[in-house]
């Protein structure tokens, strides 16, 4: 079973639109995910913490990960 968590990932426009005097941190090597915000796919590796209710397309995470 999989749960939605506070950490989302974002694109660079959706980020930058949110954030505009931020500059992203990536802590991770880039990977497809979806943008929690415009539901474009991105390799962005920007998260952002929101919560998962008030997003469109919120990213879920299995209760083993979580």
């Amino acid at each position: 079973m999989a749960r939605k968590t506070w950490t989302q990932p974002a694109c660079d426009r959706c980020f930058t639109r949110m954030y505009p005097y931020k500059r992203p941190t990536r802590v991770r090597p880039p990977q497809l995910e979806r943008c929690c915000l415009c539901g474009l796919i991105t390799d962005a590796s920007i998260y952002i913490r929101i919560d998962p209710d008030t997003v469109d397309y919120p990213r879920t995470v299995p209760d083993d990960l979580a």
